[in-house]
C-alpha cells in the first residue's frame, strides 16, 4: 500500500534553507509565549500584594488583628481590589466599618453610615464613578456615585448594622451601638433581621426570615471558630 506524502517533511527536505526558519518560528512562539506567562503571573503577584497590603490597612483602620489576608485568586483578584480600596476610602472618609458587595453586580457595593439621630443605607455604583474610571482612586469629598436609598430615626444609642445580600435584599440589624456579641457570632443570627429590596427607587423595611440552610452554615462556621478559641 502507498504511504501518503508528509508534505512538511519532503518540503524540509528539499529546502535546506526552509529548516533553520521552521526551527526558529518555533522557538520564537515557545520564548513569546513564556515571556507571556512570565508576565501573566507578575501582574497577579502584583495584583495579590497590593491587595494583601490594603487589607492589612483596613484592619489598622479598623483596629482588628488578623492573619495575614489570603491572596485573591486570578478569577476574582480584580473584584476583590477594587473591593479593598472602596472599603479602604470609605473607612478613611466616613468610618464605614464594613461594606457589601452586590455578588450580581460587581459595581455595586451597598453600606450604612450611622449618625447621633439615625441611620442611612448607600449603595455604591463604581459605573457612575468618572473619577474613579478615570484613574482608580476614589473621592470621598463628592460622593460621586452613591445614592441614599433609606434614612431612618433611631431612638438614643440605636443603630443599624448590616448583615448581607441574599437574594437581591440588603439584610440589616436594629440594634445597640454598644452591642458586641463576640467573635464566633454570626450576624445571621440576630431574631430582628430585617431587609430593604434592591434595585427599586424607594425601599421600605421588612421583617427577614433566616432560611434553614444558611442557619445550618452559619452555626456550623460558629462551631467550628469556637474550637479555635
Amino acid at each position: 500500500m502507498e504511504q501518503p506524502i508528509n508534505q512538511f517533511d519532503t518540503t524540509a527536505k528539499n529546502n535546506p534553507v526552509l529548516l533553520p526558519i521552521i526551527i526558529s518560528v518555533i522557538l520564537t512562539a515557545i520564548i513569546v509565549g513564556g515571556g507571556i506567562y512570565w508576565w501573566a503571573n507578575q501582574k497577579q503577584s502584583e495584583l495579590n500584594n497590593e491587595i494583601v497590603s490594603l487589607r492589612i490597612q483596613v484592619d489598622q483602620l479598623k483596629g482588628t488583628s488578623s492573619v495575614t489576608p489570603t491572596p485573591a485568586t486570578s478569577n476574582n483578584q480584580n473584584d476583590e481590589l477594587v473591593k479593598t480600596k472602596f472599603e479602604l476610602a470609605i473607612l478613611n472618609f466616613w468610618q464605614v466599618r464594613q461594606v457589601f458587595q452586590d455578588p450580581q453586580n460587581k459595581n455595586k457595593f451597598y453600606y450604612v453610615t450611622n449618625f447621633d439621630d439615625g441611620s442611612d443605607i448607600w449603595v455604591y455604583d463604581l459605573a457612575k464613578d468618572k473619577t474613579y474610571r478615570q484613574d482608580g482612586t476614589f473621592n470621598f469629598n463628592i460622593p460621586e456615585g452613591n445614592t441614599l436609598l433609606l434614612s431612618q430615626k433611631l431612638a438614643k444609642y440605636q443603630e443599624f448594622r448590616g448583615v448581607g445580600i441574599l437574594s437581591n435584599k440588603f439584610v440589616f440589624v436594629e440594634t445597640s451601638s454598644d452591642n458586641s456579641p463576640g467573635p464566633c457570632f454570626s450576624p445571621w443570627f440576630y431574631s430582628n433581621l430585617e431587609y430593604i429590596d434592591l434595585g427599586i427607587s424607594k425601599p421600605t423595611r421588612k421583617p427577614f426570615t433566616l432560611p434553614e440552610d444558611l442557619k445550618r452554615t452559619e452555626e456550623q462556621q460558629a462551631t467550628e471558630c469556637q474550637k479555635t478559641l
